[in-house]
């Protein structure tokens, strides 16, 4: 048997597909960005972080590397993520013994 497709039975037309977002642009501080030592500030690259910090984002600074930019420009360097000051959260680390 073969049958002939009636009218009703025809797929609609599949609507226009929405494309995609365009790409995030880059960071600002992609190109400034610090070769990658584990526990080194992105920032400055010092390792151990200096009075360590961390942002909303979960990245961790140096206070005194990323309190300016924080009030000069009211997002994470690295996330572009917008944060407060008064979003910092100061870390205290306590796993190290004291120094002899």
């Amino acid at each position: 048997l073969e049958s002939w497709p009636a009218p009703q039975h025809t797929p609609l037309p599949l609507p226009s597909l929405i494309p995609p977002p365009p790409p995030p642009p880059p960071l600002a501080y992609a190109a400034k960005r610090v070769e990658e030592v584990p526990g080194a500030c992105q920032l400055c690259g010092i390792a151990p972080i200096m009075d360590p910090t961390a942002a909303p984002s979960g990245f961790v600074f140096c206070a005194q590397c990323i309190v300016p930019v924080i009030k000069r420009e009211g997002r994470c360097p690295l996330t572009n993520m917008m944060i407060t000051p008064s979003q910092l959260i100061r870390l205290f680390e306590t796993s190290r013994p004291p120094d002899q």
